[in-house]
């Protein structure tokens, strides 16, 4: 016991020597935050990718070397690495068959300021490379640029942001108040995005010496105290004041706000709450991984994030320039998320093509873009300029749920669970955090509850020990002494007996999570970091309801078209929506009507369209409709059973010469039963249709009058 309380101290004192001195020597290794968890591909014969290494303050640095860590693609035999600074190489390196770790020497550069941008090219001799749809190539898992020269401790703000790589600590008092933990909250949601592979944690204050390796950042709420931002004079911590819930809230999201960092210039910053930065309204963005190109194709691969609400319409601008082979072969097509989507010939090498996106596809708050141009003779050079989105509603799947996270999301907490159960709720919202771009902050509202519960309104997160019954409308999956229960028999069947220590749902209506905790706290970390892992490696699969327990995670999809509600009251609501499910229409002769055809009421097509423009775009220009002078967009061909199905274009067309048309629904009985409804017959005329309809009834009225009186002769 003597000894590792020795060597505690030993380290404790090492660490504070070196933090307390102004500058130190030697050697210090950057991560790259370009490398997402599952990895950076650059594919094909030939392909660059772009990292980036935040810089650590102090005087002008040099790169020793390039530390890669890659698997290498089936077939391809040798090949070489080259890094480039600029239009400069800085390195190079031969890739041998089988390489899995590559050191590349660095050398005649200087490197100043708050990141670097380095640029890798990889070109590979060998493999198949017929295929540009399939992410054949160098695949990067990790990479580490390793620094030489003398180092400085920070001496302002936004010098000792620059700092963090390896992780960072959040402080909050230890009687912390609400707002303090919402405050904490939201700087590990933010912190775990811009640090993907560092480590960062929340602790209490007398936690402190359990991190001694780590940069603290301290949270409090303090009106007596000046509002803003103070770095400590050994430059290693920093304390975030706030007056009030809404400067603490501010502080929080304005710190890492590019555009404010001309005042984080000095140690002690004030009337950063006040002040105003960033890109407000902005729903989208589009960032790019990598391209690739080989003998007769090229492609660009991208992040594109969505968020704001679940997207279930969108159409991709593309502007660019491809360098054709073949002039007036070429052709554009869209990849996302693995599937091709749609695809659209190209004339020649002026890319300025709108691709639309069918309904099947499965949308999510980050989507990985593919852009293949077949009949290229070199790589592409092309940007999505702008999207244009409709949003539609929550439908319970887990994997919409980040897209709905947005300011005072309240986050429930059981009492009785304490403050591993704040951690498990922590690792919730980082989840639920983690796919949305690093400058979008999300600042919850974070409280413990105690017996009862006020079950909130929208969306919001909640774990406990028990269920509330108040939030039965809202769930699919309820958990009685013991036992699941769940709408779908077959599915309750398969799950009988089920063994889990934590089990999360999404909720219906408005969206949220509910985490059930029946037993072993301390395990809800884990749970989520086994789903960030699911996610990643099953990016088209996705469920309303997770397990997590002896066996591993376990993720199910109910196979619910509609959200389901338990009582008597949700037992009604739910009857109507599966008899709207069960509808089926008929359409009547449009002659016999002559009213216009009414659109489907029952497509979940109901949400508002939001055009988000692009730099190159004026703030008053509509998306670009395609006109005689385009060639049509082809979709792809129909997916297969077990994706989702396309539901169609809403139809305008009118039959019979633009007669109209009217709609007969059959209203069948829903959730089990076998109840006929009723018949019912929706009209709704249109002006031009009442005209045709008046103009043949008059032309029929003549009609008849001449034989009657031809008759009478």
């Amino acid at each position: 016991m003597f000894r590792r309380f020795l060597s505690f101290g030993v380290a404790l004192l090492v660490f504070t020597g070196v933090f307390l001195s102004s500058a130190w020597g030697g050697e210090r290794t950057i991560n790259s935050p370009s490398i997402g968890a599952g990895g950076l591909t650059i594919g094909g014969p030939k392909g660059e990718a772009e990292l980036w290494f935040p810089l650590p303050s102090g005087t002008v640095m040099s790169p020793s070397r390039l530390e890669l860590s890659l698997n290498y693609p089936e077939g391809a035999v040798s090949g070489t690495v080259s890094v480039f600074l600029g239009n400069v190489m800085i390195g190079s390196s031969r890739l041998a068959s089988g390489d899995k770790r590559l050191v590349i020497p660095l050398s005649g550069a200087k490197l100043q300021g708050a990141k670097v941008v380095i640029r890798v090219l990889a070109g590979l001799s060998g493999g198949h490379w017929d295929d540009p749809s399939q992410d054949a190539g160098v695949q990067i898992t990790s990479a580490r640029l390793v620094l030489e020269g003398v180092f400085s401790m920070p001496k302002s703000v936004s010098q000792w942001l620059a700092s963090l790589n390896e992780g960072v600590a959040v402080v909050v008092p230890n009687e912390a108040r609400d707002e303090e933990l919402s405050a904490g909250f939201a700087l590990v949601g933010t912190l775990s995005r811009l640090l993907p592979g560092g480590r960062v944690v929340l602790i209490k204050a007398s936690e402190e010496l359990s991190e001694p390796f780590l940069p603290k950042v301290r949270v409090q709420l303090d009106d007596q105290q000046a509002d803003g931002v103070t770095l400590d004079s050994g430059g290693a911590n920093l304390l975030i004041n706030g007056v009030s819930r809404g400067s603490l809230r501010d502080l929080c999201a304005k710190i890492f706000d590019p555009t404010l960092m001309g005042m984080m210039q000095g140690a002690t910053v004030t009337g950063l709450s006040e002040a105003s930065g960033g890109s407000k309204g902005t729903r989208w963005k589009y960032q790019r991984l990598s391209r690739s190109w080989a003998p007769g194709w090229s492609y660009e691969l991208g992040d594109l994030f969505l968020w704001g609400g679940v997207v279930d319409r969108l159409s991709i601008s593309v502007k660019g320039v491809v360098p054709l082979s073949a002039r007036g072969e070429g052709a554009l097509d869209l990849y996302v998320n693995g599937q091709l989507v749609c695809s659209e010939r190209l004339e020649d090498g002026n890319v300025d093509a709108v691709l639309y996106v069918p309904d099947w596809v499965n949308l999510k708050v980050k989507n990985r873009l593919k852009l293949v141009v077949r009949g290229a003779g070199g790589p592409s050079s092309l940007q999505v300029s702008y999207v244009k989105m409709s949003y539609g509603k929550a439908y319970g799947m887990l994997g919409d749920m980040g897209a709905l996270m947005s300011e005072g999301v309240p986050v429930l907490v059981g009492r009785d669970l304490k403050w591993t159960g704040l951690q498990g709720a922590l690792a919730a919202f980082r989840w639920l955090c983690s796919s949305l771009p690093s400058e979008v902050p999300v600042f919850p509202d974070v409280r413990f509850y105690g017996e009862d519960v006020d079950v909130p309104d929208g969306f919001f997160i909640f774990i406990g020990n028990s269920l509330p019954t108040d939030m039965e409308d809202r769930l699919s999956v309820l958990y009685k002494d013991g036992q699941l229960k769940l709408p779908r028999k077959d599915v309750e069947a398969k799950l009988a007996g089920e063994a889990f220590w934590v089990m999360g749902q999404s909720l219906t209506a408005d969206g949220g999570l509910a985490v059930l905790v029946p037993s072993r706290v301390e395990v809800v970390q884990e749970a989520f970091e086994a789903l960030s892992n699911y996610e990643v490696n099953n990016v088209n699969q996705d469920g309303q309801v997770f397990f997590f327990g002896p066996d591993g995670l376990k993720v199910v999809d109910l196979g619910l078209s509609k959200p389901f509600r338990w009582g008597i009251g949700g037992g009604l609501r739910s009857l109507w929506g599966s008899v709207v499910d069960a509808v089926k229409s008929i359409h009547l002769p449009t002659g016999l009507l002559g009213l216009p055809e009414v659109p489907d009421v029952s497509s979940k097509k109901s949400g508002h369209e939001v055009s988000q423009q692009g730099p190159d775009q004026k703030p008053d220009q509509k998306a670009p409709q395609q006109g005689p002078d385009k060639k049509p967009v082809q979709e792809a061909p129909r997916p297969s059973p077990d994706q989702k199905p396309d539901q169609g274009p809403e139809s305008s067309d009118h039959a019979f010469g633009g007669m109209g048309g009217g709609t007969l629904w059959i209203l069948l009985g829903g959730a089990g039963t076998s109840v006929a409804l009723g018949l019912v017959v929706f009209f709704k005329p249109s002006l031009p249709g009442l005209r045709l309809f008046k103009k043949r009834e008059r032309r029929q009225s003549t009609l008849l009058t001449r034989r009657r009186r031809s008759r009478r002769r």
